[in-house]
């Protein structure tokens, strides 16, 4: 018995006819798919199955209806991330904040996107779930904020580490310091990026005497904040 090609299977096929061409989906992908969802699996091709389609949110030249396929090969590793995702998504043992947490701590050092954040989250205040892994938890959570090679919405936990109760600085004063100090570590000068990632740094400790304010906060990159932080207990 022959089984029927599924509407997705069309659409692929379509799209590995096209390579590097603009597809319009209102027009050709309805037609050579026969089904109305054919923008539904347009996604599951890029998102489940790790296709790299191109959408109007990646070119602006192209209209929400056009996509271009990048490449015949699938990214596995993106395919494989999301089937991660979802499951962590579906977990009933995880709130919204665990569910990013995990995602978080099964990509160190490799960037989260808002969309990541927002589907295995299932939540709007998917932002403040972050301020609160980075304030109340100690999570170094870098953003575009913190490092130039980040875009907007793309995300990256720097290490398991979490930061010690006492040397926890709220985002506002976080900023302050880091724009201060031109987003540069004050001891070496060093940018983030490729490793590096920059900290707000008590130059008199807590457990010292010293306090929050600007005077007494500076930054510094990771490296120099290791070290800084050995010699000063």
């Amino acid at each position: 018995m022959i089984r029927k090609k599924s509407g997705k299977q069309k659409i692929l096929e379509y799209f590995l006819s096209h390579i590097g061409e603009v597809v319009d989906g209102k027009q050709e992908l309805q037609r050579v798919s026969g089904i109305s969802e054919w923008a539904r699996r347009v996604r599951e091709l890029r998102v489940e199955d790790g296709y790299e389609i191109l959408t109007y949110r990646d070119k602006s030249n192209l209209k929400p209806w056009e996509y271009i396929l990048i490449s015949p090969l699938p990214d596995r590793e993106k395919a494989s991330k999301w089937k991660r995702m979802n499951q962590i998504r579906r977990d009933p043992q995880y709130g919204a904040r665990e569910r990013m947490l995990a995602l978080f701590q099964e990509n160190v050092g490799h960037v989260i996107t808002k969309d990541d954040l927002q589907y295995v989250s299932h939540i709007s205040e998917w932002a403040r779930r972050i301020r609160e892994l980075r304030v109340e938890q100690g999570y170094r959570i870098s953003s575009h904020h913190d490092r130039p090679d980040l875009k907007l919405g793309e995300y990256v936990l720097e290490t398991l580490e979490q930061t010690p109760v006492q040397d926890r600085i709220d985002d506002k004063t976080r900023m302050l310091i880091l724009e201060r100090d031109e987003f540069r570590c004050v001891k070496c000068g060093a940018k983030p990026g490729n490793g590096i990632y920059l900290e707000v740094h008590h130059i008199t400790p807590v457990e010292k005497g010293g306090n929050g304010n600007a005077t007494n906060l500076e930054t510094l990159c990771n490296s120099c904040h290791k070290a800084a932080s050995g010699t000063d207990g």
